[in-house]
């Protein structure tokens, strides 16, 4: 912001790298989980170990989390007056 960032591209900038390592892992998982089912599969109780919906449903979960937790930090980041930062220096 002290070389002329908008409070939006500082906004979107943080955001943006934290969600893209987000979903890079959740992509990670998910193959490493399709992967490794039939070795779980047999502590899996009531549910099958292919089960779509519980893939689902944990991405789901892990990238609403990731989000938020990486828009709380990018809020912060791009409200932060670049002339405290600077006078701290």
């Amino acid at each position: 912001m002290a070389l002329g960032a908008r409070q939006t591209d500082v906004l979107r900038l943080v955001f943006a790298r934290g969600t893209t390592l987000v979903f890079a892992g959740i992509a990670a998982g998910v193959a490493l989980a399709s992967l490794l089912t039939r070795f779980v599969s047999g502590m899996l109780f009531g549910v099958r170990a292919n089960d779509v919906a519980s893939f689902v449903g944990a991405c789901i979960v892990l990238a609403v989390t990731a989000c938020l937790g990486s828009y709380i930090p990018a809020r912060r980041a791009a409200k932060f007056d670049p002339m405290v930062a600077l006078r701290y220096e």
